[in-house]
This record gives structure tokens, C-alpha cells and sequence, in this order.
């Protein structure tokens, strides 16, 4: 059975586990490589082909920055 197949230990003796569901709030980063200059507008940020999104910006912006 593949679920106790999942409970033994593999061919270095390490035991595997139960698998586990990873929920849709386990990452909430990503990266978008192409920005401008002047996208961020308080707490938002204008994203294109996104529209305005919520930004919770942890440390500012580089002034050198370019996309």
C-alpha cells in the first residue's frame, strides 16, 4: 500500500513520513523581474498585467534600482 510505503525508511534508513498537504498560505513571496520606477503608491503597487496590489514592503527599495 503506497500511504505505509510512505511511513518506512528508505535505502539510507531515514524515515519518510506521512505526506502532507501544503496549503495555499505556506508562500506568500514572489519575485517580478520587470518594475518601474514609480509603481509603488503607499501601500499598493501597480504590477502590469496585475493591476494595483497590496504590498507589504519589509525594506525599501534601492535608490539605483533599474528593471
Amino acid at each position: 500500500m503506497p500511504l505505509i510505503d510512505g511511513l518506512r525508511a528508505d535505502k539510507n534508513g531515514h524515515k519518510l513520513g506521512k505526506p502532507r498537504f501544503k496549503g495555499k498560505g505556506r508562500y506568500r513571496s514572489f519575485t517580478y523581474p520587470q518594475i518601474k520606477q514609480n509603481c509603488i503608491e503607499g501601500n499598493k503597487i501597480d504590477l502590469p498585467k496585475i493591476g494595483k496590489v497590496k504590498l507589504i514592503q519589509h525594506r525599501p527599495i534601492p535608490e539605483g534600482f533599474h528593471s
